[in-house]
């Protein structure tokens, strides 16, 4: 009799076991296959995915229509450099000097792997990234001379580029293979790019505000004043050390000074920062990825192999920090 009762117990407790086992099976069937069901189903009945976080990238057409597209820029002792007029003599005068200088030429500073056709072509690229026409920095009559101070400071900019690339994103882990081109700074603009969101013009604490946050004793690593913890991050702290670099070493960058104060340090959503009493508007995270994980007006090495040889007339080795400028 015992037995018989000790027999339906073991019983009773293995159907229940096996109804749990069952269960559990079915609630991870169900966390595993609902999600792909549920967008399974969505485009069966042709629903649309949402497409409003996608990243639209920035291309050297989109800079060469607005040389194109703009009126003419009139100014005392400069040739325009914008208008379809200044564009069209800019593309002829290039051509020409390319033609009758196809090797490369003694004045030539960091792109000494291109030849001139190679060096024009990828003039075209950085006219686009900076909405400019070749007269911007360039006297159409003498390509090789420095004659406005701009051709010197895209000299200097071109240095930067490539020690962005070399120091700081492809040291980022797990680099993917994006690279900075001028593109990504300048979005169509020679100047004045932003350096904070619409959202955050008033990002800059004033002294009295930081003060408050130089408490050692009070726990608040989200504003940490020595962004110690942005810093140990491992890819948004080799991001904030490049910024921190560029900012610093800003003076020396070859850019143009502004001509006079600005009235505010946050003007137009920019930055200024002061160096041997001139002001510079500087850069900051926003310059670059105008609220995107990866820049729009970065360049991939995926893309690059589309161009097949022509690659270093897009994105030379140098300015990639693969070969020394």
């Amino acid at each position: 009799m015992s037995s018989g009762i000790g027999t339906n117990k073991t019983l009773r407790v293995s159907v229940i076991a096996t109804i749990v086992l069952v269960v559990m099976v079915v609630l991870l069937l169900v966390l595993v296959l609902a999600p792909s069901i549920f967008w399974g189903t969505a485009q069966m009945f042709g629903a649309e995915s949402d497409t409003s976080m996608d990243i639209v990238s920035f291309s050297t057409s989109d800079g060469l229509k607005i040389i194109s597209d703009a009126g003419p820029n009139n100014l005392e002792g400069r040739e325009p450099w914008l208008g379809a007029v200044a564009w069209t003599e800019a593309v002829q005068a290039g051509q020409e000097y390319a033609n009758q200088f196809p090797e490369t030429q003694p004045s030539v500073r960091i792109l000494t792997e291109l030849n001139t056709e190679q060096i024009w072509q990828y003039m075209i690229h950085i006219s686009g990234a900076l909405g400019v026409s070749c007269q911007y920095c360039h006297d159409l009559s003498n390509f090789a001379a420095y004659t406005y101070p701009q051709k010197a400071a895209a000299l200097s900019m071109l240095i930067l580029n490539s020690n962005i690339n070399k120091e700081y994103i492809s040291q980022i882990p797990e680099w993917k293979g994006n690279y900075v081109q001028c593109a990504t700074c300048h979005y169509g603009s020679p100047k004045a790019m932003p350096a904070v969101s619409a959202e955050n013009e008033a990002h800059l604490r004033q002294n009295p505000a930081i003060g408050e946050l130089n408490q050692t004793w009070v726990d608040t690593p989200a504003i940490d004043p020595d962004r110690s913890y942005v810093l140990q991050h491992p890819t948004t702290g080799v991001m904030l050390n490049m910024t921190n670099w560029m900012q610093g070493n800003w003076g020396t960058s070859g850019t143009v000074p502004q001509p006079e104060e600005p009235a505010s340090f946050v003007i137009d959503r920019q930055h200024f920062g002061v160096f041997n009493e001139n002001y510079y508007a500087m850069p900051g995270c926003y310059t670059c990825h105008r609220g995107n994980l990866i820049p729009p007006g970065a360049i991939n090495q995926v893309d690059l192999d589309t161009f097949g040889e022509n690659s270093i007339t897009v994105l030379p080795m140098a300015i990639r920090g693969i070969t020394t400028p």
